[in-house]
């Protein structure tokens, strides 16, 4: 019989998630139902990804695309010019940081990354930002996404 605060390893690195429960204040404990995902189990990131499946599915302008993985979000947006290409980007941000935000997730525009790909053909990009979150974000000449240098 194990002894009372005796949890089996796994259970010691377990994921908490908190639900809300529906009439209640947020700023309470009460207000929240505590449920663990086991990281060793497959339904912890079986939940995540029905749930982040969400956000892979928010309407998006024609060309703009969401990749995910775990909880690395790149978002893709083009137009006919660099204005135009910005517009659209900062359009499917703001639809996708509103997706985000309704499974009750944060979003960092501090650890945001944007950067233009382009030809070559249409010069130099200006130096701009796409808004995350009410935040501006520098357009870069790089940026990392799961560890691989884009430019």
């Amino acid at each position: 019989m194990p002894q009372a605060r005796d949890f089996p390893p796994v259970w010691e690195r377990a994921s908490v998630v908190l639900i809300p429960k529906r009439c209640r204040p947020a700023g309470t404990p009460s207000s929240y139902r505590p449920i663990c995902l086991l990281d060793e189990i497959a339904l912890g990131p079986l939940l995540w990804d029905i749930a982040y499946n969400n956000v892979l599915r928010t309407a998006l302008l024609p060309g703009c695309n969401v990749v995910c993985y775990a909880d690395d979000t790149l978002l893709l947006a083009g137009g006919g010019d660099w204005g135009e290409a910005r517009e659209i980007a900062n359009l499917t941000v703001a639809c996708v940081v509103r997706a985000i935000k309704r499974m009750g997730l944060k979003v960092t525009p501090r650890k945001t990354e944007a950067i233009y790909f382009h030809d070559g053909f249409r010069g130099v990009p200006p130096q701009t930002h796409v808004t995350v979150d009410d935040i501006p974000v520098q357009l870069g000449t790089c940026m990392k996404y799961l560890g691989l240098w884009l430019d």
